[in-house]
C-alpha cells in the first residue's frame, strides 16, 4: 500500500483568508447592510460599503489574534481572557 501524504494544515494568510470564511462575512456583512441602507440617509450602497469594510476588517483581526501568539503567557492561565471578560460583564 502506498502511503498517502496529507497537506499541510493552513497558516497565516491562506487561515484568515479561507474562502468559505470571506463568502460566510460577505454575505453576512452584505445583508446586515442592505437591511440598514434602507433607511440610510447617503444612500444604500454607502450603507453596503461601510458593513462590507467593517466585517473585512473584523475578520482581519480575527484572523490575526487567532494566530498570534503561539502560546500563551505563563502568567496568563488558559480562561483568563474568559474570566475577565466575564467580571466586566458582571
Amino acid at each position: 500500500m502506498a502511503a498517502v501524504s496529507l497537506p499541510a494544515p493552513a497558516r497565516g494568510f491562506a487561515l484568515a483568508f479561507n474562502w468559505r470564511r470571506v463568502l460566510f462575512v460577505f454575505l453576512l456583512s452584505f445583508s446586515i447592510g442592505a437591511l440598514i441602507g434602507i433607511h440610510w440617509k447617503s444612500g444604500w450602497w454607502s450603507a453596503v460599503e461601510r458593513v462590507l469594510a467593517l466585517g473585512l476588517t473584523t475578520m482581519l483581526v480575527f484572523g490575526l489574534f487567532e494566530q498570534w501568539p503561539r502560546r500563551l503567557p505563563r502568567w496568563l492561565p488558559l480562561n483568563g481572557e474568559a474570566t475577565h471578560s466575564m467580571g466586566l460583564v458582571r
